[in-house]
């Protein structure tokens, strides 16, 4: 098995052409940061704009982080995984990612988050399309939305689920 590892930067990120598989790899470490505005950080290891699938691999301590300022700070999706097209997981762990809102204050002074989702995994479909997930019974995972929230380990929206095997959340 080899390792990774890039605290500051994100690892991946796949075109929407693209396609990457990777097989017996841990990846360790992973930032995306909103940069500006309202802006989001999505995908802290691997931003998915195409087809990503982890083969007998990890995922541990990636984060996503909004940007923070302002009275509407930025959210933050998918700590590990931010996905707009195929994801295919196989014996896969999925471990120690957050995905952060950024911070900031209300006109007021009042302190306010942005929203956060899929501490793990977060999957979006462009509008009309449809995905695959694909997840094995072999993946793992313990990541959180947020610090001291609830985990949450794949949010989905707008997405047509196929071939989803046995998943403990």
């Amino acid at each position: 098995s080899m390792t990774a590892t890039a605290p500051e930067a994100r690892l991946f990120t796949v075109s929407p052409s693209g396609n990457l598989r990777l097989e017996r790899i841990d990846l360790l470490g992973g930032l995306a940061r909103g940069v500006s505005g309202n802006t989001e950080g999505r995908g802290g290891a691997v931003l998915a704009l195409g087809s990503f699938s982890l083969f007998s691999g990890s995922i541990v301590g990636a984060k996503a982080v909004g940007f923070a300022g302002g009275v509407q700070p930025g959210g933050a999706k998918g700590g590990a995984i931010y996905a707009e097209s195929d994801l295919h997981l196989f014996q896969a762990t999925v471990s120690g990612n957050v995905a952060e809102g950024g911070s900031g204050n209300t006109s007021t002074g009042q302190p306010v988050t942005g929203p956060s989702a899929g501490g793990g995994i977060f999957v979006s479909s462009p509008a009309g399309n449809h995905l695959a997930i694909l997840v094995d019974d072999g993946i793992t995972h313990a990541d959180s939305r947020q610090s001291g929230s609830p985990t949450d380990l794949i949010t989905a929206h707008g997405i047509l689920a196929a071939g989803i095997g046995h998943l403990e959340i």
